[in-house]
């Protein structure tokens, strides 16, 4: 810790200092309702106390079906919105406060807050319905009780740093990432304060402070994991959204453990090691000046202002291991784990957009962007950054006194202003998920069965059914789901459709599906959209970037609600 330090006050004003500039930023860019990918399935999650894929996420549907609960008149997705926009408001400030306390200096606080803040996929996950805006803030909170547990070197604190981490576990696994961090954090620094007692009296109060704590510990676990328990309670009631169906123990344990998605483990790598390091570079170029060229392919405006945000972030770097070492190290190591750690241990596969048109057509590739795993560690970046904008207003200070302000100001809202144009979800495809699934359920016919193929199109739609009402005659299927026993034997339950109780392939799955809704006399409709290849053109011709996937799919989407047909029979008659 730096001589001096900051008092109470001065950290309680960089706390609000950051809470209200992130939440109004967010707040000016927040989505208006639906967003695309899993937005619309925890949002209905929310509304109906429902159970979405796996691993569940059980902590969090709590959190906002209490949240939404506070806000009535407002609708579930908005509410859930403004859910992410004020958690990781909170995380940022935590974070500010906690930069404060450890180098002494409010403004750095300030500064490191904002600018953590306003990393593209850290913003993107407060603007929208997602489930690692919880998650960033449960960071935030692990990291202040460890660093209070290492420098006061209390039991109480280890106790709330293990249990804040547990917690964050039944809130999403992905919250693991910070326990590096918080380990190191939570490592005792500061000499002990009170008497020395006799050796004898030592070693007595030693056993008995360290069996009492580890009674603590167990106790706290298994309080904290009971969060996981609620899948199992709420599956017996089976809600209208109920993935995995986790109503006996082995459901609950692959609903946790998700196991329908298979385990890829660290190895074999599922692509080449260069091009997983490169996901993770190109996600950085990302960061800083996304709006300066939004598209997925680096160019050279953005990539230079990049090469000088990184050479701003290494002089934070610098600046903070001379004011902490300690807490230097701590951001290291998140930075570290957030993202050449997350690529190693996710094992992605090639990313979507990554050397789009320069890979051989046969690379695997995720279906999405995945720069969202990667925003903690991105986040660590807004740290460093924040406070090298810090040390240059300093510097700047002996050259121009009085323009230390100034300087700051212009470095610290550079990544807001930068970013805005790219980040924001209020331009003109806010309304397009809603607006597909609207006219998909509308243009159906009475008791219709709509095989949906992907997210974007199944989980609008589910959000429309459960939470507005829409059409519920509508059966709409989700085919990526007919693999899974428990799906299957729901369509059984729910809907009388017997498709089997085993997994045929997808072409015999499909008859099976025809089949069962033909003795229902129920027509089978599925969108029209372009497929992979025509949106892999598009990329190439230089797509957008929008929450982290490609606008191709909404410009498609956009193309087809101005058409008027958005849907056909399988045997493509309409």
């Amino acid at each position: 810790m730096v001589d001096g330090g900051v008092r109470s006050s001065d950290v309680r004003r960089v706390l609000l200092v950051v809470f209200v500039v992130l939440g109004v930023v967010y707040a000016l860019t927040l989505a208006p309702g639906l967003t695309w990918w899993d937005a619309g399935e925890l949002a209905l999650a929310a509304d109906g106390f429902g159970i979405p894929h796996p691993p569940g996420t059980a902590l969090y549907v709590v959190v906002a079906r209490s949240w939404h609960l506070l806000l009535p008149g407002v609708s579930t997705v908005l509410a859930t919105n403004l859910l992410s926009a004020m958690a990781t408001a909170a995380g940022c400030a935590l974070l500010g406060g906690w930069v404060a306390t450890s180098t002494g200096d409010r403004w750095s606080g300030v500064a490191a807050g904002i600018t953590a803040g306003a990393m593209t996929s850290v913003w993107r996950n407060a603007t929208e319905t997602e489930v690692y805006a919880l998650v960033f803030l449960a960071i935030a909170l692990v990291i202040v009780a460890a660093d209070a547990a290492g420098r006061r070197r209390g039991a109480r604190w280890r106790l709330v740093t293990l249990y804040a981490l547990v917690l964050g576990y039944a809130l999403h696994p992905g919250v693991l990432v910070v326990a590096p961090m918080a380990a190191l954090l939570a490592w005792p620094v500061a000499p002990a304060v009170a008497p020395v007692p006799r050796p004898s009296a030592r070693r007595k109060r030693a056993r008995t402070s360290g069996w009492g704590e580890m009674l603590a510990a167990i106790a706290l676990l298994l309080l904290a994991l009971s969060a996981l328990g609620l899948l199992w309670m709420r599956a017996w009631h089976d809600p209208v959204l109920n993935q995995g169906n986790a109503a006996t123990l082995e459901a609950w344990r692959d609903v946790v453990g998700r196991a329908q998605y298979g385990s890829t483990g660290a190895w074999p790598r599922q692509s080449p090691w260069w091009a997983q390091v490169g996901m993770v570079v190109q996600y950085f170029d990302w960061q800083f000046a996304l709006g300066v060229s939004p598209s997925a392919v680096p160019t050279w405006p953005r990539a230079v202002l990049s090469a000088a945000a990184l050479v701003v972030l290494c002089i934070g770097a610098r600046w903070h291991w001379q004011r902490d070492r300690r807490t230097a190290r701590a951001v290291a190591v998140l930075l570290l784990a957030g993202t050449l750690g997350a690529a190693l241990a996710l094992n992605f596969k090639t990313g979507w957009s990554f050397s789009l048109g320069n890979l051989s057509d046969g690379a695997v590739r995720e279906v999405r962007e995945r720069d969202y795993f990667f925003a903690f560690g991105f986040a660590a970046c807004g740290v460093w950054y924040g406070l090298g904008v810090r040390a240059l207003a300093r510097r700047a200070a002996v050259a121009w006194p009085g323009r230390e302000f100034v300087v700051g100001a212009f470095g610290v809202l550079a990544p807001v202003l930068l970013n805005w144009p790219a980040t924001t979800r209020r331009g003109v495809e806010a309304a397009l998920p809603h607006a597909f699934a609207e006219r998909i359920l509308r243009e159906l016919p009475r008791d219709a069965v709509f095989a949906a193929s992907a997210d974007n199109e199944l989980y609008p739609l589910w959000y429309l059914q459960g939470a507005e009402r829409l059409r519920p005659d509508v059966l709409v299927l989700a085919m990526p789901l007919l693999p899974t026993a428990w799906y299957r034997a729901e369509l059984a339950r729910r809907h009388q459709m017997d498709v089997g109780t085993d997994w045929a392939g997808v072409a015999a799955m499909r008859g099976r599906v025809l089949a069962a809704a033909a003795k229902q006399g129920r027509p089978v409709f599925e969108p029209t959209y372009a497929d992979d290849s025509v949106l892999k053109a598009l990329w190439v011709r230089g797509g957008r970037l929008v929450g982290g996937h490609a606008e191709p799919f909404s410009r498609v989407v956009a193309a087809l609600l101005r058409s008027g047909v958005v849907v056909r029979t399988v045997d493509g008659r309409r």
